[in-house]
């Protein structure tokens, strides 16, 4: 039974959620996304900010599912899936969904002093906020705030329109890099929070990261048009080298596995924890490591006998 609980135990960790194992936002050729609603030419973009998971006091919050962040030399792209379907969801009040600070040059020392992240979390060092919300009126409003006006004015130069769409439960919108005063330049390391109010009163509804938007690596023109670049190329080689090198372990690892039960008198089928990735050996290590091995068992009583034996001759 004991063996059947460490295996469950694996089973669910592998399983379990991680809040940040999250992907990484994409180079995007200009024009390869469209702000049109479809949401198509999202699929090959993984999902940045974790699903918080938490569990808002009322149904009348918007609750971010996945979001997903792209780049180009001219723009920020995002999608959100949520909960609800925007365009027809009326709520009681004019209601905040999120918000994502951008700090600009992923420093604290510049950009705003204090501020809170709904009431959630005390930060500091960004220069732009963007805040959607569903209003009464069944419509969605997106705005960008900047330091500059203490975050209190929107940014008269970015006005959603064409930038800004909804279809259904989702949503997608592109932001100007010039803007943001962001260079498409080299290397930029840009710190990301995404604030979510669904999970305001939670403490925990919101996530703070740097990323490195790398702008020196775009695609050049023949690549672009094959849909292929010298980064994917790369990355699936060395993905493949990984991969193997993870398989030829586990393999070592079931044969050794097998190789030592008997000698140590357990259970071959003990050895089928191993069929668990990572988890599985180290369920595997514990067990030998803490366990009485029948083994054991057999020298232990052979030595009590002895000395029993031992003890007779002596009278």
């Amino acid at each position: 039974m004991k063996y059947i609980f460490l295996v469950m135990v694996a089973l669910f960790m592998m399983g379990a959620p991680n809040s940040y194992g999250q992907g990484q936002p994409k180079f995007v050729e200009e024009g390869s996304i469209k702000i049109d609603g479809s949401f198509s030419d999202w699929s090959g973009v993984k999902s940045i900010f974790p699903d918080f998971g938490g569990k808002p006091s009322s149904s009348d919050f918007v609750d971010a599912k996945v979001t997903k962040m792209a780049y180009s030399k001219t723009h920020l792209y995002f999608s959100i899936d949520t909960n609800k379907q925007l365009e027809s969801w009326k709520p009681k009040s004019d209601t905040s969904a999120f918000q994502i600070y951008f700090d600009v040059d992923a420093e604290q020392a510049t950009g705003s002093g204090k501020l809170k992240a709904y009431d959630m979390a005390t930060i500091m060092g960004y220069e732009y906020r963007i805040e959607v919300k569903v209003l009464k009126n069944k419509k969605v409003d997106a705005r960008l705030y900047s330091k500059m006006d203490s975050f209190n004015k929107k940014v008269a130069k970015w006005v959603p329109g064409d930038s800004f769409k909804t279809e259904g439960s989702s949503m997608e919108f592109k932001i100007p890099l010039d803007i943001l005063n962001v260079s498409a330049s080299g290397i930029k390391k840009v710190r990301f929070l995404f604030a979510e109010f669904a999970n305001s009163k939670s403490k925990d509804g919101y996530s703070k990261i740097v990323y490195a938007l790398d702008f020196s690596k775009a695609a050049a023109p023949a690549e672009a048009a094959s849909g292929e670049s010298s980064e994917g190329s790369e990355g699936s080689g060395g993905s493949a080298i990984w991969l193997l090198m993870v398989i030829t372990i586990w393999i070592v690892s079931m044969l050794c596995a097998f190789a030592i039960v008997p000698k140590a008198g357990l259970s071959t089928g003990m050895a089928l924890i191993n069929i668990i990735p990572f988890f599985g050996q180290l369920a595997f290590l514990f067990i030998l490591a803490f366990n009485q091995w029948p083994l054991h068992k057999d020298y232990n009583a052979l030595e009590n006998r002895l000395k029993e034996l031992e003890s007779q001759d002596e009278y």
